[in-house]
């Protein structure tokens, strides 16, 4: 288990990311401030593709970035619902690996909703699936990144029911459909869950979105038992960061509670390119 104190410790430390995931060895490492690279150690002759849901932008589009300008990838995926933000996100990730001389990483931007499992399937056979086998693993080392999310503040009874089913068919649901989509074609690689350090300890004004984070956090732990027994070559790991400028950030600031606000000021602000750097790979 993993002490509650870390999480209040890093709360006044913003430019640190709590990191948990889980090795082979069934043991728990804390990651604060060394960056992690991505390897090929399990298969070095397959080619890295990075799938970032929630990659339009925030922490998801700098996490593409960041694996377009390491020089260890050979194609940046994102996925998110708006078409124009994707647009623009692609522009930009394409113009940050030519900066970086990584011209040749190919970057693809799809859109599609977390909440429409139906379509999510479809997108990942269309990525990783073979023309005659729809659940032969692909040829590729695959880091699926779970960024997609809905961020909101507010005391629990004054939120209304359908931002409750809201906020778990996105922050939830949505990084399950995902997982469950993707897994059949992955055979070596890494899912990846963004949850928040709201989903280590609870912070007022947070119930319902601190309810979806805390759920990442269960399935993200059961999954790895499960995988290391049915596919040891897919590892699990979930990060935890704390308050990131992003747009979803701004939106949140504008319905936060006023203890809330005074508890988020104490705590400080990342930038998603510093958290970005930190999990870009498995």
């Amino acid at each position: 288990m993993v002490a509650t104190a870390p999480v209040i410790g890093i709360l006044s430390i913003p430019p640190l990311l709590l990191l948990l995931f889980r090795k082979s060895d069934n043991k728990h490492t804390t990651i604060t401030t060394k960056p992690m690279t991505t390897t090929t150690t399990a298969s070095n002759d397959w080619p890295v593709h990075m799938i970032v849901v929630g990659g339009s932008s925030g922490i998801g589009l700098s996490i593409a970035q960041e694996c377009a300008r390491n020089g260890t990838t050979a194609k940046v995926t994102i996925l998110a619902r708006n078409q124009d933000k994707l647009n623009q996100a692609k522009a930009d990730i394409e113009e940050t690996a030519k900066t970086a001389s990584n011209s040749s990483v190919q970057v693809q931007a799809v859109s599609v909703s977390v909440t429409d499992y139906t379509a999510v399937e479809k997108i990942a056979h269309q990525l990783l699936g073979n023309n005659d086998k729809e659940k032969q693993p692909t040829k590729e080392r695959v880091i699926l990144f779970n960024c997609a999310g809905i961020p909101y503040t507010s005391e629990f009874e004054t939120i209304p029911i359908d931002v409750y089913t809201k906020l778990v068919e996105t922050n939830q649901l949505g990084a399950m459909y995902v997982t469950r989509a993707f897994l059949p074609h992955m055979n070596q690689g890494c899912i990846v869950f963004c949850s928040s350090a709201t989903g280590q300890l609870g912070v007022y004004g947070y119930t319902v979105y601190s309810s979806t984070k805390f759920a990442l956090r269960g399935f993200a732990e059961t999954l790895h038992a499960e995988l290391m027994r049915s596919k040891p070559g897919v590892s699990v790991q979930i990060a935890f960061p704390v308050d990131t400028a992003t747009p979803g950030y701004e939106v949140e600031t504008k319905m936060m509670p006023a203890i809330t606000k005074v508890l988020n000021a104490n705590a400080g602000l990342s930038q998603p390119e510093d958290i970005a750097k930190i999990m870009d790979g498995c």
